[in-house]
Protein backbone atom coordinates (compact mmCIF):
# COMPACT_ATOMS: atom_id res chain seq x y z
CA UNK A 1 0.00 0.00 0.00
CA UNK A 2 1.38 3.66 -0.98
CA UNK A 3 0.49 4.47 3.34
CA UNK A 4 -1.59 7.06 1.70
CA UNK A 5 -5.74 7.55 2.79
CA UNK A 6 -8.24 5.98 0.21
CA UNK A 7 -9.85 9.16 1.02
CA UNK A 8 -8.55 12.56 1.90
CA UNK A 9 -10.25 16.16 2.57
CA UNK A 10 -7.62 18.77 1.57
CA UNK A 11 -8.21 22.68 2.11
CA UNK A 12 -7.44 25.52 -0.91
CA UNK A 13 -4.09 25.34 0.68
CA UNK A 14 -3.48 21.69 0.44
CA UNK A 15 -3.24 20.58 3.70
CA UNK A 16 -5.44 17.90 4.92
CA UNK A 17 -8.44 19.43 6.56
CA UNK A 18 -9.06 19.54 10.07
CA UNK A 19 -12.23 20.26 12.56
CA UNK A 20 -11.37 23.59 12.48
CA UNK A 21 -11.70 23.80 8.22
CA UNK A 22 -14.75 21.90 8.57
CA UNK A 23 -16.58 24.22 10.62
CA UNK A 24 -15.00 27.77 8.96
CA UNK A 25 -18.16 29.24 7.22
CA UNK A 26 -15.81 31.62 4.89
CA UNK A 27 -14.22 28.45 3.00
CA UNK A 28 -16.40 27.55 0.43
CA UNK A 29 -13.71 25.83 -1.40
CA UNK A 30 -12.20 22.17 -0.62
CA UNK A 31 -10.66 19.45 -2.48
CA UNK A 32 -10.65 15.58 -2.24
CA UNK A 33 -7.76 13.41 -2.41
CA UNK A 34 -8.91 10.10 -3.81
CA UNK A 35 -6.45 6.89 -3.91
CA UNK A 36 -6.55 3.41 -5.55
CA UNK A 37 -3.22 1.33 -4.72
CA UNK A 38 -4.64 -1.43 -6.75
CA UNK A 39 -5.40 -3.29 -3.57
CA UNK A 40 -9.31 -3.56 -4.01
CA UNK A 41 -10.74 -4.30 -7.36
CA UNK A 42 -13.20 -1.11 -8.32
CA UNK A 43 -14.62 -2.38 -11.28
CA UNK A 44 -15.02 -5.80 -13.06
CA UNK A 45 -13.25 -4.54 -16.15
CA UNK A 46 -9.92 -6.58 -16.72
CA UNK A 47 -8.37 -3.69 -18.12
CA UNK A 48 -9.27 -0.91 -15.51
CA UNK A 49 -6.35 0.82 -14.16
CA UNK A 50 -4.82 0.28 -10.88
CA UNK A 51 -2.93 2.50 -8.81
CA UNK A 52 -4.71 5.74 -9.34
CA UNK A 53 -5.08 9.25 -8.25
CA UNK A 54 -7.16 12.19 -8.50
CA UNK A 55 -7.82 15.38 -6.36
CA UNK A 56 -11.07 16.54 -6.85
CA UNK A 57 -11.59 20.55 -6.15
CA UNK A 58 -14.77 22.16 -5.63
CA UNK A 59 -15.41 26.02 -5.46
CA UNK A 60 -18.83 26.93 -4.08
CA UNK A 61 -17.76 30.53 -4.06
CA UNK A 62 -18.90 32.98 -6.39
CA UNK A 63 -15.14 34.41 -7.23
CA UNK A 64 -11.74 33.03 -7.94
CA UNK A 65 -9.70 31.23 -5.17
CA UNK A 66 -6.12 30.82 -5.34
CA UNK A 67 -5.66 27.36 -4.72
CA UNK A 68 -2.48 24.95 -4.35
CA UNK A 69 -1.62 21.43 -4.88
CA UNK A 70 -1.21 19.62 -2.26
CA UNK A 71 2.95 18.38 -1.23
CA UNK A 72 4.73 15.79 -2.80
CA UNK A 73 3.77 13.02 -0.73
CA UNK A 74 0.58 13.06 -1.94
CA UNK A 75 2.46 13.05 -5.71
CA UNK A 76 4.66 14.91 -7.51
CA UNK A 77 3.09 15.83 -10.53
CA UNK A 78 -0.72 16.25 -11.51
CA UNK A 79 -2.64 16.79 -14.99
CA UNK A 80 -5.42 18.52 -15.06
CA UNK A 81 -8.84 16.44 -16.61
CA UNK A 82 -11.27 18.71 -16.61
CA UNK A 83 -11.59 22.46 -15.08
CA UNK A 84 -16.21 23.40 -15.43
CA UNK A 85 -15.44 26.35 -16.04
CA UNK A 86 -13.95 26.29 -19.31
CA UNK A 87 -15.77 26.43 -22.68
CA UNK A 88 -14.64 23.08 -23.28
CA UNK A 89 -13.88 21.54 -19.72
CA UNK A 90 -11.37 18.60 -21.29
CA UNK A 91 -9.46 21.28 -23.21
CA UNK A 92 -6.90 21.93 -21.19
CA UNK A 93 -4.37 19.01 -19.86
CA UNK A 94 -1.85 20.90 -18.48
CA UNK A 95 0.63 19.68 -16.06
CA UNK A 96 1.30 20.89 -12.29
CA UNK A 97 4.09 20.15 -9.79
CA UNK A 98 2.95 19.22 -6.30
CA UNK A 99 2.34 22.40 -4.22
CA UNK A 100 1.85 24.55 -7.32
CA UNK A 101 -0.48 27.31 -7.24
CA UNK A 102 -3.69 27.90 -9.83
CA UNK A 103 -6.60 29.87 -9.80
CA UNK A 104 -10.29 28.08 -9.72
CA UNK A 105 -13.20 29.63 -10.91
CA UNK A 106 -16.39 30.64 -8.88
CA UNK A 107 -18.65 28.20 -8.79
CA UNK A 108 -16.56 25.30 -10.50
CA UNK A 109 -15.07 21.46 -9.76
CA UNK A 110 -11.75 20.57 -11.62
CA UNK A 111 -10.11 17.27 -11.88
CA UNK A 112 -6.46 16.31 -11.58
CA UNK A 113 -4.76 12.70 -12.16
CA UNK A 114 -1.35 11.79 -10.83
CA UNK A 115 1.27 11.72 -13.51
CA UNK A 116 3.11 8.43 -13.42
CA UNK A 117 6.26 8.66 -13.13
CA UNK A 118 6.75 6.30 -16.50
CA UNK A 119 4.62 8.87 -18.43
CA UNK A 120 6.30 11.95 -17.36
CA UNK A 121 7.59 14.65 -20.07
Amino acid sequence: RSGLRDISWITPHGARMTEADWSSPAELCLGLHLVDDGEYAVCDVADAPSGDRLIVYFNADFGIVQVRLPPAGFGRLWRMVFDTAKEDPFEDTAEFAAEAPFEMNGQSVVMFELVRESSAT
